[in-house]
């Protein structure tokens, strides 16, 4: 997965619904930005990632929820093509987007005035969404899971019922073999 990529797909969407605006990715220096588009300019930029625990599945694999920044430039703080109106805008085109290395589209989080100086103003939105962060590579030589099966029993659907794998012992935290889950590896 890569983050650049999401933030590619990001300012293409808004280049897309919004052509009357510049779309850029936020500069290195916010202080000394100069907006030189006549109406205004929307800033993309990746603002970080938030990491869930790892599951024991022999890999490191964690939930990441991203979260991506728009600020939004204007000449115009209100009205009709104002940051105000052009802060809807956005928060219209990209809600619901689903991103490429994403498993969730994109959700608004939140939106804050941040003020107006020498002729303009900003308002930066804040986006989210998960992807899955998995490890590049495996090192380890322990057999690799290739199946997981659900076993239903027949007298009472959604009741766990016996492995159907007779090579493989029941797990030892299931009781009285009572393991709901096939298990093949290789």
């Amino acid at each position: 997965m890569t983050t650049l990529r999401i933030l590619e797909a990001v300012i293409e969407r808004l280049k897309q619904k919004l052509p009357a605006l510049a779309v850029e990715y936020f500069p290195i220096n916010a202080e000394t930005y100069r907006l030189n588009h006549p109406a205004g300019a929307l800033l993309v930029g990746y603002a970080g990632s938030t990491y869930d625990g790892t599951q024991d599945t022999r890999i490191i694999a964690q939930a990441r929820q991203l979260q991506i920044t728009v600020t939004v430039v204007l000449r115009q703080l209100n009205g009709q093509g104002g940051a105000v109106d052009v802060l809807d805008k956005v928060r219209h085109s990209l809600v619901g987007v689903k991103l490429p290395f994403c498993r969730t589209p994109l959700a608004a989080m939140s939106d804050t005035f941040l003020g107006a100086t020498a002729g303009t103003a900003q308002y930066a939105i804040s986006f989210g969404a998960q992807s899955v962060l998995v490890q590049d590579d495996i090192v380890d030589d322990a057999p690799r899971l290739t199946q997981i099966t659900w076993v239903e029993s027949a007298d009472e659907p959604n009741q766990p019922t016996q492995p159907t794998n007779p090579q493989r012992p029941p797990c030892a935290s299931c009781t009285n073999n009572d393991s709901p889950i096939d298990i093949k590896e290789s």
